[in-house]
């Protein structure tokens, strides 16, 4: 979850106060799961901000040192910085999705707008996530959107190149940070991939080898494809 534009007001501190019931924070402030017993699917979230001035802590995110700020923080959710922030945003979109049935609140329905950011504003995001944490789970969410997303990769490179955010000047250097996370079928990319889709294998297993070389192909050419889209 990303917040993208800055503004504090009394949001951070209504957010946790309102998901306090139902998440509990897990490994650090930013970094929320779902309590046990609590109905509906289990769910990681991860709180993202802008990349501001301010104090890095020892769990990666920022101490805010603007008395506002500050004073709006909840008492132990704090956004992890995303440099990628402003191109999230520019990407962002929203759906409509009707009669979603609301769990907290039995036999109720409500027509519900879910905003999300586009395929640039999440490549971006999770080139950014590669040079600040190390987890498997980003190389997995970007292979399995290039492997998932469309049937080649000249397709999947083409809903990129389709954003009007594929202009935006921060994502060349999203890309750049993407082929070094896939430079070798060795590398983090290909490897959490495989470490997600396996998680009780390891290298040199069929399972664990096959999935790190699909990983490894597919996402290679279709950041291949951006890249040339790029620069060529």
């Amino acid at each position: 979850m990303a917040i993208t534009k800055g503004e504090t007001s009394e949001y951070y501190r209504s957010l946790e106060a309102a998901i306090e019931p139902y998440f509990e924070p897990f490994a650090a402030g930013f970094r929320w799961r779902k309590r046990e017993g609590v109905a509906g699917v289990r769910l990681l979230v991860d709180f993202m901000g802008p990349d501001a001035e301010a104090t890095h802590l020892e769990d990666g995110t920022l101490q805010l040192e603007d008395p506002v700020a500050a004073g709006n923080t909840g008492a132990v959710l704090r956004p992890y910085p995303l440099a990628a922030a402003a191109i999230v945003e520019e990407d962002a979109r929203a759906v409509e999705i009707e009669r979603v049935p609301l769990i907290y609140t039995e036999g109720t329905h409500a027509d519900v707008t879910i905003r999300h950011t586009g395929p640039v504003g999440f490549l971006a995001s999770k080139a950014d996530a590669f040079t600040t944490r190390s987890e498997a789970k980003d190389g997995y969410d970007v292979s399995w959107v290039c492997l998932s997303a469309a049937e080649s990769p000249e397709a999947v490179a083409a809903l990129v190149t389709d954003c009007a955010a594929f202009k935006n000047e921060y994502f060349p250097e999203s890309v750049d940070k993407l082929q070094k996370a896939f430079k070798e079928v060795t590398y983090p990319g290909p490897s959490g991939y495989a470490r997600e889709m396996n998680p009780d294998l390891e290298p040199g297993d069929d399972a664990y080898d096959r999935d790190r070389n699909a990983a490894y192909l597919r996402v290679s050419r279709v950041l291949g494809i951006l890249r040339d889209r790029l620069w060529g």
